[in-house]
């Protein structure tokens, strides 16, 4: 992921939309590489398991303590998996509706959310808050002149 821009940058910005698109932008940083971590833990795990259930094979299943390890590391990495990818989509999906709701709000020289309303936008959106931010034409998210004239275009 990019970094995120310099404060002079984000002109028009107030403090705390500042705050809040960098805090949403930090946390999917985090998350988004920690569920491309979690799959490939997966993977290698699984190539592992393969190894360990064919040295155990020949061995009763009360002494192939390998295999039921790996079995148990196994499940304890899927759930982090599905964990990781879950909050990667939640924090994705804030940080769209988050950042549609500011650059509206600059297109539209509309007041600035306050503390309250951008906590709120860093929560998970629903389906439906998700589906009406990408369904919003570019052009409403240009400020003022470059709106009508992307719209004449």
């Amino acid at each position: 992921m990019p970094n995120f821009p310099a404060p002079e940058a984000l002109a028009g910005l107030t403090t705390a939309e500042r705050q809040a698109l960098r805090s949403t932008t930090r946390a999917c940083r985090l998350l988004i590489p920690a569920s491309f971590e979690s799959r490939a833990l997966l993977e290698r795990l699984a190539s592992q398991g393969d190894d360990i259930e064919e040295d155990e094979a020949e061995l009763p299943d009360t002494l192939q303590a390998g295999t039921a390890a790996m079995d148990d590391l196994t499940a304890v990495a899927r759930a982090w998996h599905e964990n990781a990818r879950r909050l990667a989509v939640q924090h994705a999906a804030a940080l769209t509706v988050l950042g549609t709701a500011i650059l509206q709000r600059l297109a539209y020289d509309e007041p600035p959310s306050d503390v309250d309303r951008l906590s709120a936008l860093q929560e998970e959106p629903t389906i439906g808050d998700l589906h009406r931010v990408l369904l919003v034409p570019a052009a409403d998210l240009l400020p003022g002149d470059a709106n009508i004239e992307f719209a004449q275009q």
